[in-house]
């Protein structure tokens, strides 16, 4: 199995937001990947998520950017 690391999706984010299909296209991973990753760099407070509403079957998604330096 592939291993992505951290950098990779570290990377792939700017302050712009950007879904998680936008990152997995860039990284080149699965989208569940993606979601996993990008959820538990938020958990480690190195990146940002903000949950809004989706007209998908899900009702909800997710953008991500990087922490903008203070």
């Amino acid at each position: 199995m592939k291993q992505f690391p951290d950098e990779t999706f570290l990377n792939s984010l700017s302050e712009t937001p950007q879904t998680t299909k936008q990152i997995k296209e860039k990284v080149g991973c699965s989208r569940d990947t993606a979601s996993k990753i990008l959820k538990r760099l938020a958990k480690d407070d190195l990146i940002n998520m903000m949950q809004i509403e989706a007209g998908s079957g899900t009702g909800k998604m997710y953008l991500w950017t990087m922490k903008k330096d203070d």
